[in-house]
Parts: C-alpha cells; sequence; structure tokens
C-alpha cells in the first residue's frame, strides 16, 4: 500500500481512469480516502476529479 499512497495527482488520476476490475467498488472508494488523507493539504485539490471516477451506485447507501 505505501507505494499506492506516493503516487502523484497524474498518476492516480491515470490508474482511476483505467479499466481497473474490483469486486467491491468500496475498494476504490477507500484508497482514494486514503491517499487523500496521506497529505490532505496538498490532495485536497483533487477531490473532484477523483469522485468521478468512482461508481457511487455500487456503494452502500450509508458510506461516510
Amino acid at each position: 500500500m505505501p507505494e499506492f499512497l506516493d503516487l502523484n495527482d497524474s498518476e492516480i488520476l491515470e490508474l482511476l481512469s483505467s479499466d481497473i476490475i474490483v469486486g467491491n467498488e468500496m475498494i476504490v472508494f477507500n484508497s482514494v480516502k486514503k491517499w487523500i488523507n496521506h497529505d490532505s493539504t496538498l490532495r485536497k485539490q483533487n477531490l473532484d476529479k477523483l469522485l468521478k471516477y468512482i461508481r457511487f451506485e455500487y456503494l452502500p447507501e450509508n458510506v461516510s
């Protein structure tokens, strides 16, 4: 997981925009949260771009 957290904004956007196959969309959602929280001061500006790649229709209603 440390390698993922060290990705820059371009790299994570490229990863998320690729055809990733995951068994559960919560994995993607939680990974994006962890990536942002790893350096929230700089990374929160990318939140809008990142959220476009999360398929919210596949998440439970009570996600936080």
